[in-house]
């Protein structure tokens, strides 16, 4: 008799551990799709000096008769106003004992961490000052870990 109960209290706390970690997951999805759109509305874009905002490459050819002036041509996307913004997408990291969610940008992912964080400025290897994070990332992340706090607190006190 006692083992028979000792089972089923074990399969009820596994039953109710697995529903809360589904649970939860299913939240921390639902918040890392939220983070999208606040992360793109936070991110820099860089502006140009041009009144179209477009990056050209220029080609100037050295032979004035062959060609007559220089050779504008739209450069690639990469380089253009924008892209780094329109790279953001969620991410997931799988870790030893659970996984890890979030944003992540696809088109550039090291420039992300460069305008986040703070580096110090090396010019011909002298440091010369500290070029100043923005911290964009950091203000959204903040966030997602509060709603999630709120949320799995609003879930648990239910249960």
């Amino acid at each position: 008799m006692a083992d028979t109960l000792g089972d089923q209290i074990y399969k009820d706390i596994l039953a109710y551990t697995n529903d809360v970690v589904r649970k939860a997951d299913k939240a921390a999805k639902k918040i890392q799709r939220q983070m999208v759109p606040m992360a793109i509305g936070a991110s820099p874009v860089r502006q140009y000096s041009t009144h179209t905002q477009e990056v050209s490459n220029i080609t100037v050819h050295r032979s004035p008769p062959a060609v007559r002036r220089a050779v504008h041509r739209k450069a690639p996307e990469k380089f253009q106003p924008g892209y780094f913004k329109s790279g953001w997408t969620v991410g997931t990291i799988a870790i030893a004992n659970g996984k890890l969610y979030g944003v992540r940008n696809k088109h550039m992912p090291t420039v992300t961490h460069l305008i986040n964080f703070n580096h110090d400025l090396v010019v011909h290897g002298i440091r010369n000052g500290v070029v100043h994070g923005s911290g964009f990332v950091d203000a959204v992340q903040e966030w997602a870990v509060r709603e999630l706090d709120k949320r799995l607190s609003e879930f648990l006190e239910k249960e």
